[in-house]
Formats: C-alpha cells, structure tokens, sequence
C-alpha cells in the first residue's frame, strides 16, 4: 500500500530533523500512531532505511568528532609556554635572546582530568542534600476518578468531597472548592 501524505512527512520531517520526538512534533502525530505504522511493511521499509542512515551519520560526525578531540587533548598534554628575554652582556654590549620552555601545567592538568573521566578512571563525585518531606497519598479507584472530574470540573459527590478534603487533596469552604492540586503533584 502506498505511504499517505501524514506518513510521507513524518518521514521527510525524520530525515531533515534527526530524532524521532522532533520529527513526531513536527509532523503533528503521536508516538502511538507511529507504532501502529509500523505493522505497515512499506512504511516500516522506508522507517527503518532512514533510521540507519541517521546512525550511520552520528556515528562518522561522533568518530572525527572524537579522534579531534583526542588530538586536541594530546596536544593539551604537552602544553609548553616560551617565554624569551632579551639581554645584553654588561662587558661587551652584544644583545643575546634567551628562551624558556615552561610546562603549562595547569593546561596538562585539565587535559589529564577530562582524558581520566572520558575513559572511566577518574569518576566526578557530588553529594545532593534534599530536605523536605515526601507524602505519597494512595487513593481508591473512586477517589481517583472523583480527583479527576474536580480537574475536569465536572460535578463530585459531597461525601467525595469530604474524602478528598481529609486526604489534603482539596480545600472545600462551604461546600466550594477553592483550592486543588494538579494531578501528579503534591
């Protein structure tokens, strides 16, 4: 069966953008919609083709992007700065120029850091502090579709008020409810 128009895009949209979340958005369809293309052996043909290209593509742009880098840090390794000083002799008056090689040190310093943890050997370590408290509400199938028809504004039972209320879901002042968190979060 030939690919529809919706299907042509997504795959144009693919090819030029890359990702399949950029192409999805672009081409306005759902992941979902994508699966169900999928079954389609011609669609799935051409989805698979591009695909592969695209990885071949990352794969070269990752391996010259990666040997640029190991060049870069190899040279980084060996990092020198000259300094020079011109001097002149106190008896006879001939100016001589003088040159230092001084390892940079703190440019081998960085390039032997960066190399150490690209490789695994050296792992960055960071602690994170959260303070705070965590409460996890577990709510009945009732009280989740009554939470959910408040978000909807749809009209809830007084007695599911009142249970939503004592689980600090909502704020009910009588009989309205004035307060309400979104689903998901606390």
């Amino acid at each position: 069966m030939p690919l529809s128009l919706p299907q042509k895009t997504f795959l144009v949209e693919l090819a030029g953008r890359g990702t399949i979340p950029e192409a999805l958005e672009s081409a306005g369809i759902t992941s979902r919609t994508l699966r169900r293309w999928q079954e389609d052996g011609e669609f799935k043909d051409a989805y698979e083709r591009i695909v592969e290209e695209n990885l071949e593509v990352l794969k070269s742009s990752l391996g010259s992007g990666a040997t640029e880098v190991a060049d870069f840090l190899r040279e980084e390794l060996r990092s020198e700065t000259t300094l020079s000083k011109t001097v002149s002799c106190p008896d006879c008056g001939n100016r001589v120029e003088v040159s230092f090689w001084i390892p940079n040190w703190n440019a081998r310093h960085r390039a032997a850091e960066m190399l150490l943890k690209s490789t695994g050997v050296l792992k960055e370590r960071r602690e994170t502090e959260i303070k705070g408290q965590v409460k996890i509400i577990v709510l009945t199938a009732a009280e989740q579709q009554a939470f959910l028809a408040l978000e909807r504004g749809i009209v809830v039972p007084p007695h599911m008020l009142d249970r939503l209320h004592d689980l600090g879901l909502i704020e009910v002042i009588e009989g309205e409810v004035i307060r309400r968190l979104p689903a998901g979060k606390e």
